[in-house]
Parts: C-alpha cells; structure tokens; sequence
C-alpha cells in the first residue's frame, strides 16, 4: 500500500564525489518533507536500480526519502564499499549536491551486504529481509528472526571484540 504523500522522482541524477567518481541513482523525494531521513537501497549481485525504484518510491510516500543507486553488479565489492562511503560522505558534507530537504544526520543504507568496515561500526544496525509479513506462515518468520539475533552476536563479536 502507497503512502499518503506525493513523491517527486529524479532519475538519472548524477552525482559527483571527491574522489572524481560519478554516481548514478534515482531520488524519490516526499514531496511534503521539509527535512526527513533519506534511505539509500542498494542492489546486489546482477541486479540494478530500477530493481529497487518502486522501495525507494515507497519510502517517499511515507514521510522519508529514497534513493537507488547503481553500482558495478560484480566484484570486487569492497570498491563498491568504498564508493558507498565517498557518497555518503559527500551527501553529509554538501547535501544541495542531492537536495536540501535530507536530513544529513539520518541516512539509512538498506541492501544485500553491509561495509561495516568502511561506513564504521558504529553506524551499522541489523536487518532481515522483506519475509515477514503476514504471507510468511509464523514459523518461518521466528526462525528468521532467530537467525538475526544470532548472525548479531556473531558480528558483533567480530566487530568489537
């Protein structure tokens, strides 16, 4: 179900990192948002930004913004870590760059692997995939939901032992 605001896309936006790198993305902007988080989706192996537009989308319609970036769709991805954190970092520092309405200080990165390493440990929390909603018989949703707080423990192990 759509959310009760407008959104205002801009695909194809390019924007340029410091690094002389160019990103492409597409922003989905909540079109009565003064300032409100944005919530970067990115695309795993083989897939693209036009495969995460419509939960970019969706997010806008909700209150925050997104964006789907494209990235290179194979390795090495630790480059793609890399690039993700310059974009970040450039959005915090110069945010006109994308628009003045993010919130710099709540940028959300939602994909298939997180770069704790290079985005900071700091800024990484768990998340389980879109299976569990109400079509996800309850044994499986617990199980996921096991999995998590077991794939935590052993992350969080690594990370700051």
């Amino acid at each position: 179900m759509r959310g009760p605001f407008a959104v205002i896309e801009r695909r194809d936006l390019e924007i340029p990192l410091a690094s002389g790198l160019t990103v492409e993305a597409d922003l989905y902007l909540c079109a009565a948002a003064r300032k409100a988080p944005l919530v970067i989706v990115l695309h795993g192996l083989d897939y693209s930004k036009e495969d995460h537009a419509f939960q970019a989308m969706h997010l806008a319609s909700w209150g925050m913004h997104g964006m789907a970036l494209d990235l290179p769709k194979r390795g090495p991805w630790i480059a793609n870590g890399e690039t993700l954190a310059r974009l970040v970092d450039t959005i915090y520092r110069t945010p006109q760059l994308v628009d003045d309405r993010i919130d710099v200080d709540k940028i959300i990165l939602v994909g298939h692997i997180t770069f704790a390493e290079i985005v900071g440990q700091e800024n990484v929390i768990a998340g389980t995939d879109c299976g569990l909603g109400g079509r996800v018989h309850p044994q499986i949703a617990w199980a996921k939901l096991r999995a998590l707080r077991d794939g935590a423990t052993i992350a969080s192990k690594k990370l700051w032992s």
